[in-house]
């Protein structure tokens, strides 16, 4: 966990009631805003992120996501720098899709969440955002059942219409370009249609994307016939061949 930082300790006005999960370069803490009266999700920079990287750099996912206002993206409710640490408050959703057990059961409902983060991306990229690591555990889902893309942490404006140059990604869930350095939004397209796919079949398809991949019995059963072809549009190898 972060330096110094434990369950019951303040930061500013927010409680720290639960350590919910680390990442690559933060800490994620079920928090009470003892100001307002409701709970978030208190993402806290490591100490060695702070140390490693330009303020510039840090604050940059606080100034993409707080502009992007979608019912399909995570809500940024404040960031700021308090007694040191760099903190970004957001809403708190119930769990995430790589845990998410009613979507991995029901093609219903693993539709319905594709749906909704697809939403959330295509407004995304009509803001000229690419998330660049799209993945279940970035797919926050809330008691409603609503489907929430998060952590733009990775993100970038795009430079062009079509490609912006980037190393961010993860290794399961990247598109081929990204490997090369080179990011398109198609980038993002392929990533969920990777994680439909796995929802779908129970299986992550792997390089060289060949159809049908591993597990297309069950993805065929589960998934009506005019869906399919969308779908395998979507995780096409060829960036030209995918949704742009």
């Amino acid at each position: 966990m972060a330096s110094g930082l434990r369950r019951g300790s303040r930061l500013g006005k927010y409680r720290l009631d639960a350590h919910l999960g680390r990442g690559a370069f933060s800490d994620v803490w079920r928090a009470r805003d003892t100001v307002e009266g409701h709970e978030v999700a208190l993402k806290v920079a490591t100490p060695a992120a702070v140390a490693e990287f330009p303020r510039e750099d840090l604050e940059q996912e606080a100034r993409i996501a707080s502009r992007l206002r979608h019912p399909n993206i995570v809500a940024v409710y404040n960031a700021d720098w308090i007694q040191g640490h760099f903190v970004i408050a957001t809403e708190l959703a119930m769990t995430t899709l790589d845990v998410y057990r009613r979507a991995h059961r029901s093609g219903r409902a693993a539709l319905d969440v594709i749906r909704q983060a697809a939403r959330g991306l295509a407004y995304a990229h009509e803001q000229r955002v690419l998330h660049r690591d799209v993945k279940p555990d970035n797919i926050m889902i809330f008691a409603d059942g609503r489907a929430a893309i998060g952590d733009f942490g990775a993100s970038r404006f795009s430079l062009g219409a079509t490609r912006n140059y980037t190393e961010a990604g993860t290794i399961g869930y990247m598109a081929p370009e990204q490997a090369y350095g080179r990011v398109r939004f198609a980038s993002d397209v392929f990533s969920l249609g990777l994680i439909a796919y796995e929802l779908l079949s129970g299986k992550l398809p792997t390089w060289p994307f060949d159809w049908p991949p591993e597990g297309y019995p069950r993805f065929k059963a589960r998934v009506p016939e005019p869906l399919r072809p969308v779908l395998r549009k979507a995780f096409e190898f060829e960036p030209t061949r995918r949704y742009a």
